[in-house]
């Protein structure tokens, strides 16, 4: 099972956690308007997830946390433990955004 953090507690678990893999899970146009340094783009969980890894933890975002908690539910059902879904909108808690 995933679970559902606040944009607040997300930013601060993916400070705290060493295991991190943040993803985010908007489009690419999206991703390239501004992203997590270091975040993987999958917009489509399904055609990755078997290159995962189920021993990490995942912090999974998009712009509010819909499209997220799908790729967490479907991580979820496929095995993986540390999933951690961003229930909103990133841009309150002052994370530091690359374009690319």
């Amino acid at each position: 099972m995933y679970k559902n953090l606040s944009p607040s507690e997300w930013a601060e678990k993916v400070k705290e956690d060493s295991d991190v893999v943040i993803v985010d899970v908007r489009t690419e146009a999206e991703f390239k308007e501004g992203h997590i340094e270091g975040a993987l783009n999958i917009s489509k969980i399904d055609d990755h997830i078997d290159s995962l890894d189920k021993s990490k933890s995942y912090y999974l975002h998009c712009r509010v946390g819909g499209r997220s908690a799908f790729a967490a539910h479907t991580m979820s059902k496929n095995g993986f433990s540390r999933v951690y879904n961003c229930n909103g909108e990133l841009t309150s808690t002052g994370i530091n955004l690359v374009k690319s």
